[in-house]
């Protein structure tokens, strides 16, 4: 079966070039931050949608940032030039999960930095951003595969796979800029998996991005690991949540 782990950080890195070259011929990448976006809805404009969160403390070396582990690790690798993800993106959308977030973007970044709401108002900033049109038909199109996708990512959770695993498949995946090729490799993947056990304890966390690993060392297996602010389990350092119990990147 597929290394899922170093196939998933393969797929990381190369997101490095494809939005590299795609910044250079159509200047149409979008970096998001969180979830909660309407994904399809980008798609709808011809975009190519990128999580752009950073997801380790190894950019720490090279500089400083004052906040929680998740903002420092993504504001110090658009600060320092060293993420093609940030550099490529020709604005930034962010969910509402946290107003440090937009903050610190703001701060450091003379891109148009946007706070998603709802469709309407965010078409009004693409269109002048990007120059492009919205395509109702790619929406409706755009909008089954990432149901598809959705569905897969349950079939995923369901099986016996590790935490880790599963939180790669779901996160780093993002990174196949392709929703066709994306859709043919987690098919290939939950073809091949085992059921497991269904009543699995969920694990909450705000941003899960950079924690998830040290997260899986010090949890039992067959656990799931969410991203949310209601309930919180667990928090990045510094994050502004209130939680039992704060883990380090």
């Amino acid at each position: 079966m597929t290394d899922i782990v170093q196939t998933m950080a393969e797929y990381r890195r190369k997101a490095y070039v494809d939005t590299l070259m795609k910044m250079k011929t159509e200047d149409n990448v979008i970096g998001i931050f969180g979830e909660g976006i309407d994904e399809a809805f980008l798609y709808a404009y011809g975009l190519v949608v990128i999580p752009i969160v950073g997801v380790d403390s190894y950019i720490f070396e090279y500089g400083e940032y004052d906040s929680c582990d998740t903002i420092r690790s993504t504001i110090i690798y658009m600060k320092t030039g060293k993420c093609p993800l940030l550099f490529s993106s020709k604005m930034y959308l962010l969910s509402d999960i946290c107003t440090n977030i937009y903050n610190a973007f703001c701060e450091n970044t003379d891109k148009v930095v946007e706070v998603y709401s709802n469709n309407e108002k965010l078409a009004r900033v693409i269109e002048r951003v990007y120059k492009r049109k919205f395509d109702n038909n790619l929406y409706n199109v755009q909008k089954q595969r990432l149901q598809y996708i959705e569905n897969l990512y349950e079939k995923i959770e369901n099986s016996n796979l590790s935490m880790k695993e599963k939180f790669m498949l779901n996160f780093f995946s993002k990174y196949i800029i392709s929703l066709d090729e994306r859709i043919t490799f987690l098919d290939d993947i939950s073809k091949n998996l085992s059921s497991g056990n269904k009543n699995k304890k969920s694990i909450y966390t705000p941003c899960p991005y950079g924690i998830y690993e040290n997260i899986s060392n010090q949890f039992e297996k067959d656990i799931l690991l969410k991203q949310g602010i209601k309930n919180i389990d667990i928090a990045c350092k510094g994050c502004i949540y209130d939680a039992p119990l704060y883990i380090n990147y």
